[in-house]
Parts: structure tokens; C-alpha cells; sequence
């Protein structure tokens, strides 16, 4: 069952790309840079990686789970990340990070807003920065480890 709704979630990202006029996005070298992010963020293997966060977090309580529609402007403002500036989009499908993509910060609230809910976690190409949102309404921000 968890394949098929990680499966089913993958296709309608893929789906809510392709309506925003996004080419396929997939990265690649996605075991490798997975591994690279999780290493450079989360400390031991936690069910989700927001709760074992290296760094101090900065946590926003969105009462209306609405706080997916800030995450470019947070990006913007609080790590200078162009709206056009490409980011990995790490999909959590029930505790399980199954899928890596590259998409521009722009693009982030539609793309979300187009698929059933699922945990994510949004970090710079040089992993100098991450965001996410769990299942309790809150945008966790963190910078990586000596990263000013």
C-alpha cells in the first residue's frame, strides 16, 4: 500500500509540474545527494528528519496549514534565495523520503497546493539552508551546521 501511494504521489507531482509548464525536474544523483542532505541536517535516522534537526530551528505555527504559501518568501527573505533560484523538493510519503526534485522557489505553493498533503522539506543547492513543514501546521527554517 505505501508503494502505491508513494507511487500516486510521485504522479501527480509529476502532473502538477507539467501544468505549470515545468520539464521533468528529477534529479538525477538523487540517492547520493539524499544521503548528502540528510548527513549535512539530520542527526541519527529519526522517522521524520524534522524532528533530529543538527542546527536550531525556527518553527511558525500556521493555524490554517496554510503556511506552505510563505515558503518562497521565507526563502527569499530569510536566505536571500531568488524566486527564480532552483531548489531540492524532498518528498516524505509516510515517514518515507522517496523522491528528490529540482524546481525553481517560485513555483513551490502551486506545486503543493496541486497534490494531497505530504511532508516536504525545501533546501538550497549548496545545503546552506532548509525548510519544511510537518504534520502539526508548523514551517521549521534551519541553516546548515557552521553555516552563517
Amino acid at each position: 500500500m505505501l508503494d502505491d501511494n508513494i507511487s500516486g504521489l510521485k504522479k501527480e507531482i509529476e502532473s502538477a509540474l507539467t501544468a505549470l509548464n515545468i520539464d521533468e525536474r528529477s534529479v538525477d544523483n538523487a540517492e547520493f545527494m539524499l544521503n548528502a542532505i540528510k548527513h549535512k541536517f539530520v542527526a541519527g535516522d529519526p522517522r521524520a528528519w524534522w524532528l533530529s534537526l543538527k542546527n536550531k530551528i525556527e518553527a511558525r505555527f500556521f493555524e490554517d496549514n496554510a503556511g506552505y504559501k510563505c515558503i518562497p518568501e521565507i526563502a527569499n527573505t530569510r536566505f536571500q534565495c531568488s524566486y527564480d533560484e532552483d531548489v531540492f523538493l524532498v518528498v516524505d510519503m509516510d515517514n518515507e523520503i522517496s523522491h528528490l526534485y529540482s524546481i525553481p522557489v517560485k513555483v513551490l505553493t502551486s506545486l503543493i497546493e496541486a497534490c494531497r498533503y505530504f511532508e516536504y522539506y525545501v533546501v538550497a543547492k549548496d545545503l546552506s539552508w532548509l525548510i519544511c513543514e510537518n504534520d502539526h501546521g508548523e514551517i521549521i527554517t534551519c541553516k546548515a551546521p557552521n553555516h552563517s
